[in-house]
């Protein structure tokens, strides 16, 4: 099996999937805060084709 983790498209992609967690993190990792959050990646034969990030607030 042949990794594509260092092809410039993932290259691109991994450094916003950074970006994204980090800036998730900070959203909801303070109080107040109750709910879930999610960072998916859709990758097709290794690739990553599409990040979605997710935030649901539990209203209390």
């Amino acid at each position: 099996m042949e990794a594509t983790k260092e092809t410039s498209a993932n290259q691109m992609k991994l450094a916003r999937v950074k970006t994204i967690w980090t800036a998730t993190l900070d959203e909801v990792l303070q109080r107040g805060f109750h709910g879930v959050a999610t960072v998916e990646l859709n990758i097709q034969d290794g690739t990553i084709q599409r990040i979605c990030r997710s935030i649901e607030r539990i209203e209390k």
